[in-house]
């Protein structure tokens, strides 16, 4: 069972997963001024409970995550077609690399330094594992894989679920340079929620 300081906690996160991004898909003054005076309030019911020693902060997602590719042509082909299909418009193309925001974060493609021209992602080296996007329903899985069968991606494992967090649905593929891409969904508090089953402690195999 949460303690008090848990389900604050839980609250908070699951406010902030609520927030909601507008037609398209940038974030709102408004959504973000909402959420930073939930997270204020819930911060003033919090002090009591956090461990002395100075200030704490609180982020509010991942602002944006850069991928250098050791094929940047192919994966720039690839990505202009994934991030806009996931609801990210486009903000940067250039001789810098390829960026698209939406969805409360932002993904750029970045070419890379000469020596690692044509190098491919390897995905138990020590760095990046994988990239998760988050859906928002199951229904937005399956399209997913119908996009991707499409644009002839290499699809790593179709749709099913995981022992991650109960209802855990996802799809992984890669992008041309090999590096591992997830979309998942997961309904309810996810791995927070404590009216559903035990989140398995053992890795899928399908992660390997």
């Amino acid at each position: 069972m949460l303690q008090p300081f848990g389900k604050i906690l839980l609250e908070c996160l699951a406010d902030l997963v609520e927030a909601r991004c507008g037609e398209s898909s940038r974030v709102h003054a408004r959504d973000i001024c909402r959420t930073s005076r939930m997270v204020k309030l819930r911060q003033s019911s919090m002090s009591a409970q956090l461990a002395p020693g100075g200030p704490r902060m609180e982020i509010n997602g991942i602002a944006h995550i850069q991928i250098t590719a050791g094929r940047y042509d192919l994966a720039r082909a690839f990505y202009c077609k994934l991030l806009p299909f996931l609801g990210l418009s486009q903000v940067l193309d250039n001789e810098y690399g390829y960026y698209c925001v939406g969805g409360r974060t932002g993904v750029l493609i970045s070419k890379p330094a000469p020596e690692h021209e044509g190098e491919r992602f390897v995905q138990q080296r020590v760095g990046l594992h994988h990239v998760c996007f988050r859906a928002r329903s199951r229904e937005d899985i399956e399209e997913a894989h119908a996009f991707l069968n499409a644009l002839g991606a290499t699809i790593i494992r179709a749709p099913q679920e995981d022992g991650w967090a109960p209802g855990y649905y996802s799809i992984l593929f890669e992008d041309p340079d090999g590096v591992r891409l997830e979309i998942n969904y997961v309904p309810g508090k996810g791995v927070f929620d404590t009216e559903e089953k035990a989140v398995n402690p053992v890795y899928p195999r399908s992660r390997e």
